[in-house]
């Protein structure tokens, strides 16, 4: 970035490039960390309006950041693992966006609507679902052989699918019980 910026702007616009690069992953981790901390006070039924409360869950999410950092600055690989499975975990937030429209349309919604959000909830389950099994940098594609890994993505995939299925034919027979 600082090559890019330095010879193709000016000096002016080079910082406020690099400033802006710096303060967009700054306000991206706030946002997340803010995030984190209230799904975690929702999932567990803690007020939030207390500062006592607040710090009780940010401080050991701020430990387990400060050793994510550690270990990403400790080792040459570090940032570039952690930077794939913040990836991976990415795409399977989308892989599990997917699956929950595809089942609140399966059952809120008349006809076949289900199918648009379908196949591409198939295809991320397929690509999360392979990504552990074929991963080459530490991850178990450096055990498995690829076909392996790609079968046991596959099957995860099924599995998926087939349960989806089965929940889908017993949502229709209990919304039309004379079928």
């Amino acid at each position: 970035m600082g090559v890019i910026a330095n010879t193709w702007f000016t000096p002016i616009i080079a910082t406020i490039t690099i400033l802006g690069v710096i303060s967009a992953a700054v306000t991206s981790g706030d946002t997340a960390l803010r995030s984190a901390r209230l799904i975690i006070a929702d999932f567990m039924n803690f007020d939030q309006k207390p500062i006592k409360n607040r710090l009780l869950i940010a401080i050991p999410m701020f430990a387990v950041t400060a050793l994510i950092l550690v270990y990403s600055l400790a080792r040459p690989e570090g940032f570039d693992m952690i930077w794939r499975y913040f990836a991976w975990g990415n795409q399977l937030l989308a892989t599990v966006t997917l699956w929950s429209i595809t089942v609140y349309l399966a059952k809120n919604k008349e006809k076949q609507w289900y199918f648009i959000t379908l196949f591409p909830a198939l295809f991320m389950t397929m690509v999360t679902g392979c990504f552990l099994f074929v991963a080459e940098k530490e991850g178990l594609g450096t055990v498995l052989p690829k076909p392996v890994g790609y079968g046991i993505g596959a099957t995860i995939t099924m599995v998926c699918l087939i349960l989806f299925w089965r929940w889908r034919k017993k949502l229709t027979f209990a919304q039309n019980p004379k079928r």
